[in-house]
């Protein structure tokens, strides 16, 4: 699932993101967080959710 994440199709990447959050394995965080500069607004906003579902939180800047 996790090479679906660079599928060239946004819709794939979205759905991988998303089923990976349902998994609740957070060792898929490394995998996730690319997706945070996808050129897509859905893909972005659905590996933020999958990340804050995992636990992840941005660091401080």
């Amino acid at each position: 699932m996790r090479e679906a994440l660079r599928d060239e199709d946004w819709l794939v990447r979205r759905n991988a993101a998303e089923s990976l959050a349902r998994l609740g394995d957070r060792r898929a965080v490394e995998d996730l967080l690319p997706l945070l500069e996808d050129e897509n607004d859905m893909v972005r906003e659905t590996a933020e959710g999958a990340l804050s579902s995992l636990g992840w939180t941005p660091p401080n800047t």
